[in-house]
């Protein structure tokens, strides 16, 4: 039975053969039909048509708009869903790399222009980059497949550059040490003593606050973190479920923090009304406001410096140490995935699987020395 709707609602029947129909009109006055199996999935189906055209996504739904137009139509209709910074990075897309190819409409694009394109960006940016602005195509060019509008997406039959992974670099035990000596009575001492001893991301740190905290049973909350967009800070939920977790806090992380606090307040007390809003975030400059990644990593660098270590230390590798370490002295790889936030393990063994292969060298080293009959015996 057919289910009438107001005019832009869409309308809704069983075929005779038992599958669903949907119908929409859309804005350019043509006519998008949806099948499905149930009814439910045709409604659902339905309802997400009806949100992208009231965001303006199909506002000149066909295949001679640009592709600069349907990408900004496309973010424009993910823009409550989307995460501020990846929002931020897919406008930096479309208003920095689409300069050659932006104007040719849909229809019209190829792989063989695409391919031009990145070859000739190469030219200037970093390979990182455009394999970025190739995954953004591709999930854009997508869209447009399902939309009907291009038979195919371009971007799978293009040569998109790779991603060179760097080397983590984690810190020795007596590097650690080092920068542990010369962190004591430091303003920022919590903040990479925690990073140490947590493994915490940098814009989990920054974000993290008192509320989070909970010194008498040594644990810390991940439930945002903090970023600096369009001139302004914002505290975002973390990027996925693994990463909203409850860590363990080591006794000495938490008296140093105690000490934190102390200093926090003394600040409080000299800013008076002045005082910044900062949502109760545990790191903050001394006039109260939050403390931005670059201040951070200005002050890691002083730090270095003052315990010789490399300056090419990067603040993202005290997760690094904290992993690893926690690796080499036989904590399972699940376990250290959970305490990264990683969403998969296999995330983990991707980034750290050399550490494994060196602990299962030593343990074939020590089976081998079992093995030997020639080995002295307890």
């Amino acid at each position: 039975m057919t289910k009438r709707r107001a005019n832009g609602e869409g309308t809704i029947y069983q075929r005779s053969d038992g599958r669903w129909h949907a119908q929409l009109r859309l804005p350019n006055s043509k006519r998008k039909n949806i099948y499905g199996d149930s009814q439910k999935e045709v409604v659902q189906a339905l309802s997400r048509l009806r949100k992208e055209v009231d965001a303006g996504l199909h506002a000149s739904l066909d295949a001679e708009q640009t592709l600069r137009q349907f990408s900004q139509g496309w973010i424009a209709g993910r823009k409550h869903k989307l995460r501020s910074k990846t929002m931020l990075g897919y406008e930096s897309m479309v208003k920095n790399h689409l300069d050659f190819i932006g104007d040719i409409p849909l229809s019209k694009l190829t792989a063989h222009t695409l391919q031009k394109h990145y070859t000739a960006k190469l030219q200037v940016f970093a390979a990182t980059t455009i394999h970025h602005l190739h995954a953004f195509l591709h999930v854009v060019l997508d869209h447009a497949v399902r939309l009907e509008l291009i038979p195919k997406n371009p971007t799978d039959y293009v040569d998109a550059p790779g991603i060179h992974t760097a080397e983590i670099r984690p810190l020795t035990e007596q590097q650690i040490k080092q920068l542990l000596i010369v962190l004591q009575g430091d303003r920022y001492e919590a903040l990479y003593f925690l990073a140490v001893a947590t493994g915490m991301r940098e814009a989990e740190l920054l974000g993290l606050r008192w509320q989070d905290v909970q010194l008498r049973f040594l644990t810390v909350r991940v439930a945002q973190t903090l970023h600096r967009l369009r001139g302004r800070f914002v505290l975002e939920e973390p990027k996925s479920r693994m990463s909203r977790r409850t860590l363990p806090l080591p006794s000495a992380a938490a008296e140093i923090l105690v000490k934190w606090s102390e200093t926090q307040e003394i600040d409080k007390e000299k800013m008076g009304a002045a005082w910044g809003e900062n949502w109760g975030l545990v790191f903050t400059t001394p006039a109260g406001q939050p403390l931005h990644y670059s201040q951070a990593l200005a002050h890691f660098r002083l730090l270095l410096e003052k315990a010789g270590l490399p300056l090419s230390t990067r603040l993202h590798d005290l997760r690094h140490t904290f992993a690893t370490l926690l690796l080499e002295r036989g904590v399972h790889i699940k376990a250290v995935s959970e305490l990264l936030g990683h969403s998969s393990v296999n995330i983990t063994l991707s980034i750290y699987g050399h550490v494994t292969r060196k602990m299962q060298d030593t343990a074939v080293v020590e089976l081998d020395n079992i093995l030997r009959l020639d080995s002295p015996h307890d």
